[in-house]
């Protein structure tokens, strides 16, 4: 073996390794970043299925009631919901929002008494 040539094995294998553990680090937060996404995203769609519940009950209550004042979320939990009816449409919406998630879920209104929903 020449002289230097450890010294220099041992620097490539070692920028390997560095590359490798990088590399994985990434991977890592990545997952988490997901995984905290996904959360969030599943939580809002919590919240919005209980807005759709609310409104099925408001309109059960009120077979004429219409959406809340725009703008006007209700809270729930730790994040918020907002419930529309539209006149034109026969939809029920409801909005759930957590963080920096939000889904939208739509109902059809139909003819059936709503004591059977």
């Amino acid at each position: 073996m020449k002289k230097g040539y450890g010294l220099i094995m041992i620097i490539v294998f070692s920028a390997i390794f560095l590359a490798l553990c990088a590399s994985l680090t990434k991977i890592v937060f990545n997952s988490l970043a997901c995984n905290k996404y996904y959360g969030q995203r599943l939580y809002a769609f919590y919240l919005a299925e209980a807005g759709l519940e609310k409104g099925k009950y408001l309109l059960n209550q009120d077979p004429n009631w219409f959406s809340s004042p725009p703008g006007q979320e209700n809270i729930l939990g730790k994040g918020t919901i907002n419930i529309i009816r539209e006149i034109s449409k026969n939809k029920l919406y409801s909005t759930g929002k957590y963080k920096d998630s939000s889904v939208i879920l739509e109902f059809n209104l139909t003819s059936k008494k709503w004591e059977e929903l």
